[in-house]
């Protein structure tokens, strides 16, 4: 019989629908039992309360204010979900991370004034049995989580999304020094870890040849996106190439360059290609412009979930693009874009572009038509699209592998196992 553990989530960011890790969070802990979750995390980001009503949340700015004033009490339940302000707050919170010297600094702000009154009344209350960290690139929240656990005398499950770490080729000192840093706490995090899970099989190789622990591979999961069987002929006259997803990380330059080999399709073939990019994200009017082509390709905003899904169960291909530029690889080499799922799902063709050592790409490579190279780009495009049963082949095998790896109620039951498991 399945053991329901009291779990204690730990993260910069909340249980959510749409951004990254808490879309992740949310797909491994939707159906536990509510009174047995709770999260505490650290951005001023509204969760969704879905499937948890239990958060305490303590911000940046909480921090600078109760060192400033000892009366200001830093941290507080929430009580209800403001989507507007979860959505208004992402974009505030990125801006103050800018640079290596802010970030040093920020740990400095992150003293013990978040260990209040009120925070162990919310935790006495709740009694965490198991505390699940999801850890990143800032020191305090391995500060706080490791003294949680030896409060309360709980499991710790450490979990790792992307990667701040690995070495880079960089000249910045406090790069270095932050990196140190954070390697310090994570191998302490990692030796006290019950249970060690990573986003991908290519950082659970890296992470194990350098933390030398293996730990489990825990992906991304997602309900099925599919509205319709997804063997059907597809028809070659009008082509639409949908994407889906952030922009940052140089990705938009990717498109740029998508865009103008559709241009081109376009211009020297009868073929009809269209490029729709989906992004909550706001962006610069120079990016708006790189991004968007007459009749070619259009920025169209972001859009709710439930309109996306018809979005993608309507296009002809749906596009995954990384930066090439050496920066943004080392950055995000070893993570696992959370799209990838929900492409799968769908079951429609795959257009995936990006270096061939990135681990989303080579998570790709047997299932969809990966250019690797640019210089490929129109080739392996006109090639793709004059093949209806290429096509077809494509969008078969996304949707095998989504039944493979990320149906999401065996993996979270397997996980649930894992965690109830703990003695």
């Amino acid at each position: 019989m399945q053991q329901f553990k009291r779990i204690l989530i730990i993260s910069m960011n909340p249980l959510s629908d749409i951004y990254n890790n808490g879309k992740t969070l949310t797909s491994f802990f939707e159906g536990y039992p509510r009174t047995h979750i709770a999260q505490l995390f650290f951005s001023s980001e509204q969760p969704q309360m879905r499937i948890c009503n239990n958060f305490y949340r303590i911000s940046d700015s909480d921090m600078i204010k109760s060192r400033i004033s000892k009366e200001f009490q830093c941290g507080r339940k929430v009580l209800e979900e403001n989507e507007h302000s979860a959505v208004q707050n992402v974009t505030n919170g990125k801006q103050i991370r800018k640079n290596n010297l802010t970030r040093l600094a920020r740990e400095i702000v992150w003293n013990d004034n978040w260990d209040t009154k009120e925070l162990k009344e919310w935790l006495d209350d709740f009694q965490p049995e198991i505390i699940f960290m999801v850890v990143g690139d800032v020191v305090f929240e391995y500060k706080i989580g490791l003294k949680l656990v030896e409060r309360y005398k709980s499991k710790m499950a450490l979990y790792i999304t992307d990667d701040y770490i690995m070495p880079r080729r960089t000249l910045s000192v406090f790069w270095w020094i932050r990196r140190s840093y954070i390697l310090n706490y994570l191998r302490k995090a990692v030796k006290r870890a019950d249970i060690f899970f990573t986003i991908s099989e290519l950082m659970r190789q890296e992470y194990k040849r350098v933390l030398k622990r293996d730990s489990y591979v825990a992906v991304n999961m997602s309900p099925s996106l599919a509205e319709e069987p997804t063997n059907k002929n597809i028809e070659d006259h009008e082509i639409s190439f949908v994407y889906a997803g952030g922009l940052h990380l140089n990705r938009y330059k990717v498109l740029h360059e998508l865009a103008c080999t559709l241009k081109e399709i376009n211009m020297k073939t009868e073929k009809k290609c269209k490029l729709l990019i989906y992004s909550a994200q706001k962006i610069t009017d120079r990016v708006k412009k790189q991004i968007t082509i007459e009749n070619v390709s259009d920025f169209m905003g972001g859009v709710e979930c439930e309109q996306l899904k018809h979005i993608l169960n309507r296009s002809t291909i749906l596009v995954h693009v990384e930066s090439f530029d050496k920066k943004n690889i080392y950055d995000t080499k070893l993570s696992l874009s959370t799209k990838i799922p929900e492409y799968l799902s769908v079951g429609k063709p795959i257009l995936a572009i990006g270096p061939a050592e990135i681990s989303s790409m080579q998570y790709l490579s047997d299932v969809a038509s990966c250019v690797t190279n640019l210089d490929q780009m129109y080739s392996n495009i006109y090639e793709l699209i004059s093949n209806p049963k290429l096509l077809n082949n494509y969008g078969l095998l996304a949707r095998e592998k989504y039944l493979k790896n990320h149906v999401a109620e065996h993996n979270r039951e397997e996980m649930w196992k894992i965690l109830g498991d703990l003695t």
